[in-house]
């Protein structure tokens, strides 16, 4: 059987408040459940799939720029606590590594919630701070105007798309919730790790995921 070759980036680093983020459950095992769901983004593939998995804030900059620049059938940007303005050095380093590694023939990427912040960031886009925060079940709109739902965990947006790439659906109050940055680089605000109560949820990230992994 082929093998399929994918690259977390865990960009979940502990935080401060952790109780906020997990609900008491210890640091350690929140990761490991968050890592292992994140997974789920291959639940769509036919062939076996082997993971290489690298922690955003102990790695150096030399072995992260080696790592990502291999090839894979995906790279999945993890979501995180903290946002992307925050003051950490491990933040500064992964934007700069992917401001490098978009300028060469890569894999194809999905950044997640903070990874989707991230990559709007390295394009040129602008990231806020939303007035609420949203926690839950919300609507993903696309541009057909086909209605899903999908799971959202966040408190930034992004309130600027850049200038080159495409909006694909909305969440709530109209906020970007998918975006194509280029060919094979998708930022996705919800958390489609997440499994919903909707088949037809399941069927549009079926087709979108597929699609995005076969090329």
């Amino acid at each position: 059987m082929k093998i399929e070759k994918f690259l977390l980036i865990s960009n979940l680093a502990h935080h401060k408040n952790e109780n906020f983020y997990t609900g008491g459950i210890p640091w350690n095992k929140f990761r490991e459940t968050a890592e292992k769901n994140l997974k789920n983004l291959t639940r769509f593939q036919k062939n076996k799939i082997e993971w290489t998995v690298i922690s955003a804030e102990k790695i150096s900059t030399q072995e992260f720029s080696k790592i990502i620049s291999q090839n894979f059938t995906g790279i999945i940007i993890s979501g995180s606590p903290y946002n992307i303005d925050d003051d950490e050095k491990w933040i500064e380093q992964e934007k700069n590594i992917l401001k490098n590694i978009i300028q060469k023939k890569h894999s194809p990427i999905i950044g997640v919630c903070f990874g989707h912040q991230l990559l709007a960031d390295v394009y040129g886009g602008k990231v806020s701070q939303h007035e609420k925060y949203f926690k839950g079940n919300v609507p993903l709109i696309t541009n057909e105007g086909e209605a899903y739902i999908s799971y959202a965990n966040h408190g930034q947006y992004i309130s600027e798309v850049p200038k080159t790439a495409k909006v694909i659906a909305n969440g709530p109050e109209n906020m970007p919730y998918i975006i194509e940055y280029e060919k094979n680089v998708y930022g996705i605000q919800c958390h489609l790790e997440r499994k919903v109560e909707c088949p037809l949820s399941e069927k549009f990230w079926e087709k979108f995921l597929t699609n995005i992994f076969s090329t």
